[in-house]
């Protein structure tokens, strides 16, 4: 059985991944959540790389679907540090401890990342991001290799 870990699980696009892996009987899913962690949920702080090497190593997943962020535009413009401390550097320790521990990582961006001036962009589209959140998910993307 495949063990999913899916961090920012209290979160909306969190919840419904957890709820969408969790109808796959293949699948063991460990939702991970902060500061609206649910019973059941492991309680993490993303920010605390000692906490995200120490769940790693207890959870032992397969793979990791990245779904937590400040996704809040108007949040991310008011407090940039606290943004950038989870959009960008939590999301750097968590690929890096993903690779110590062998885990398959997927971190899940945004639209935001492009300028919007014509839409239906692929993977391979130069980012242009309009607004400092669409700038941090970018950042948070980009950050594996930016060590």
């Amino acid at each position: 059985m495949t063990k999913v870990l899916v961090t920012g699980a209290s979160g909306l696009l969190g919840r419904a991944v957890v709820a969408a892996f969790k109808q796959q009987t293949q699948l063991q899913v460990v939702a991970a959540a902060f500061s609206r962690a649910n019973a059941g949920d492991y309680r993490l702080d993303l920010t605390d790389s000692k906490a995200v090497d120490a769940c790693l190593a207890e959870v032992q997943p397969d793979m990791i679907i990245h779904c937590a962020a400040e996704r809040r535009p108007d949040v991310s413009e008011q407090n940039p540090e606290a943004a950038l401390n989870l959009n960008v550097q939590a999301s750097a320790d968590l690929a890096h401890a993903a690779q110590r521990h062998n885990v398959w990582l997927l971190y899940v961006s945004t639209d935001y990342v492009f300028d919007g001036q014509r839409g239906n962009y692929a993977e391979s589209d130069l980012p242009n991001p309009v607004n400092f959140y669409g700038q941090s998910k970018w950042q948070g993307g980009a950050s594996r290799t930016n060590r």
